[in-house]
């Protein structure tokens, strides 16, 4: 629902939440929404917004959802940046702090508009095919979720996590069939047909 315009830009209730939302929303439909709630993360935000823009799928098919928690440092002139460069990006501002990522989260799937879902956190970033590897086993497969592999990077050295879940490609299983699976739910690395998290009414815990 919208209240009213501030400054440009449009004031919504967003799952009775008031958020301020850029005006290069669009209602195109895309084939990936990719989703990334912020608070302070200024140090790591480029590196991770350049490598979404730069995916080999092509920003043409890919939604931007950028959820911005009420950050105190300078994460807003970053995505501000991004945004006028990318009209695929949506930015998304609350209008007060929730304290952790799962509300700005499920905002973030009310308004995405992509066949697919992705989570990611703003300090990560992908690799340049990420979203086109993962986009086509979900298409050749018909398949309703896949994860990819994800890489640990610290000072020192880069490390497989779950090492189980993304050693090798593996299709069209029951996720039982996977060992230890259930030990890894979390959102990264993940990609998930857009129709299962919303006809199921799936939110992450507030």
């Amino acid at each position: 629902m919208i209240n009213k315009h501030k400054g440009g830009h449009l004031i919504k209730l967003i799952k009775g939440i008031e958020c301020t939302v850029n005006h290069s929303t669009t209602s195109e439909d895309k084939l990936v929404s990719i989703i990334i709630p912020v608070y302070n993360k200024m140090s790591f935000l480029k590196k991770s917004l350049e490598s979404v823009v730069n995916q080999t799928l092509g920003m043409d098919k890919i939604e931007v959802i950028i959820v911005d928690d009420l950050s105190t440092d300078d994460s807003k002139i970053i995505i501000n940046n991004f945004v006028e460069r990318y009209p695929e990006i949506i930015f998304v501002e609350m209008q007060k702090n929730t304290g952790s990522p799962a509300t700005p989260r499920n905002i973030g799937t009310e308004i995405s508009t992509g066949r697919y879902i992705a989570y990611m956190d703003a300090d990560d970033w992908l690799a340049p095919k990420a979203m086109e590897l993962l986009v086509t086993v979900l298409e050749e497969t018909g398949d309703d979720y896949v994860v990819g592999k994800t890489i640990e990077v610290s000072n020192k050295k880069q490390s497989v996590i779950a090492n189980f879940e993304s050693y090798c490609d593996r299709r069209s299983l029951n996720p039982s069939d996977v060992p230890k699976v259930f030990q890894h739910l979390g959102p990264r690395s993940k990609l998930v047909r857009a129709s299962v998290i919303k006809e199921n009414h799936i939110e992450f815990q507030i």
